[in-house]
C-alpha cells in the first residue's frame, strides 16, 4: 500500500468516524430529551435538593444527565477527530510543522483532557443509573491511557511548536 492511498483510507476512516460520533450524539440527544419528559423532577427540583443537601434524584432523571455527559462526549470527540482531519488534509502537499498544526494539538490535548473528567463523572451517578446505564453499555472512567493521550498531545503541541520556531531561525540565518 502506496502513502498516498494509506492518507487517503486515513482520512476517509477519520470523516466516517466523526459521521458515527454525530449520528450518535443525534440520538443520545433524543435519548435525553425523551429520559427528561414526563412527571419526574425537573432540574429547578435537583437544584433545590441539592442547596437543601436533600439529593432525591429518581433513576430516569440520572439517567438523562448520563446520557447528556455521553453527548458532551461524543460532541469533543467528534471535534477531536476534526482536528486531526485538519492535520492530515495538507500532508501530501507539505511539512506538517506550522503553527497551526502545533495549536491544532494543544486543543487536542485539552478536548481529551475535557472527555477525560467527563469520563470520570460516570462515578458520581446512583446505582439505579449505572445499572440502566449497563444494560444500555453507556459506561466510562477514568482511563490511564487517555491520561498518558493528554500529556503526549501536550508534549506534541509544544515539540511542534519548538520546530516551527527552529525552522524560522534556521531560514532566518541561510
Amino acid at each position: 500500500m502506496n502513502n498516498d492511498l494509506l492518507w487517503k483510507f486515513t482520512r476517509m476512516t477519520v470523516q466516517a468516524i466523526r459521521l458515527a460520533f454525530i449520528l450518535a450524539a443525534i440520538a443520545l440527544t433524543l435519548g435525553f430529551v425523551i429520559s427528561l419528559a414526563g412527571d419526574g423532577p425537573s432540574f429547578v427540583q435537583i437544584e433545590e435538593s441539592l442547596r437543601l443537601g436533600i439529593l432525591n434524584v429518581d433513576a430516569r432523571v440520572g439517567l438523562g444527565i448520563a446520557i447528556g455527559t455521553a453527548m458532551s462526549m461524543l460532541l469533543l470527540a467528534e471535534r477531536f477527530l476534526s482536528k486531526i482531519n485538519a492535520i492530515l488534509a495538507p500532508l501530501p502537499n507539505g511539512d506538517p510543522f506550522h503553527d497551526q498544526n502545533a495549536d491544532r494539538l494543544n486543543t487536542m490535548a485539552w478536548l481529551a483532557l475535557a472527555i477525560q473528567v467527563l469520563g470520570s463523572m460516570m462515578w458520581f451517578f446512583p446505582v439505579e443509573v449505572l445499572a440502566i446505564g449497563s444494560r444500555i453499555k453507556l459506561q466510562s472512567d477514568l482511563s490511564i491511557a487517555g491520561v498518558v493521550l493528554v500529556l503526549l498531545l501536550f508534549m506534541l503541541a509544544r515539540i511542534f511548536r519548538l520546530g516551527t520556531e527552529m525552522r524560522s531561525d534556521l531560514e532566518g540565518t541561510v
